[in-house]
């Protein structure tokens, strides 16, 4: 059963499961997308700019994220966040980097027919092969568009195992209205 958008606090937060990048990762998601940009395929280029190897895809590390969060509490569950579901430190506390995050959203109007209704992600340092990476999640803003349509701006911040901040950003998708 899937949570509605009464369920949803603005600050709701919680944090997703953990994933590592392996390899083959890299390599599907570089014939998958044809991003086969020489900063992610080309040793010799990563090394003139000063970095061990090439960096993971920006798009693969949002589209991992898009897959924690679907195993997230966000979607698992129903009614509104438990307090265990929530996570322990925000990610947005005070004594956490000032977000680099300003957009409201995307602005589409109320009749518009797409589900995800966009996203704007900032890359804040290289992610590798073998970095494993979490999100935490919380609910920036919620939209009511109609009586039978809402949306939601989700804000993202994106770590790796050693706790650094390597993509931040927000996306806003329709969320479904409880039924009567």
């Amino acid at each position: 059963m899937a949570r509605f958008f009464e369920d949803y606090e603005v600050g709701d937060e919680v944090v997703t499961p953990a994933r590592s990048i392996f390899e083959a990762d890299v390599v599907n998601f570089f014939y998958l997308s044809g991003d086969q940009n020489e900063a992610h395929s080309n040793l010799e280029v990563s090394r003139q700019r000063g970095l061990e190897g090439p960096s993971v895809q920006w798009n693969l590390v949002f589209t991992l994220v898009a897959g924690l969060l679907s195993r997230s509490a966000f979607y698992n569950a129903s009614g509104p966040i438990l307090p265990n579901e929530r996570v322990k430190k925000s990610a947005w506390g005070p004594d956490m980097p000032k977000s680099l995050v300003t957009s409201e959203g995307s602005g589409l109007p109320a009749d518009s027919k797409v589900g995800y209704r966009g996203f704007h992600f900032i890359n804040l340092r290289p992610v590798k092969v073998g970095d494993t990476l979490r999100a935490h999640v919380r609910v920036g803003a919620k939209l009511e568009l109609s009586a039978s349509k809402a949306a939601m701006r989700r804000d993202i911040r994106v770590f790796n195992q050693r706790d650094e901040l390597v993509q931040e950003g927000w996306h806003e998708m329709e969320s479904p209205r409880r039924p009567g």
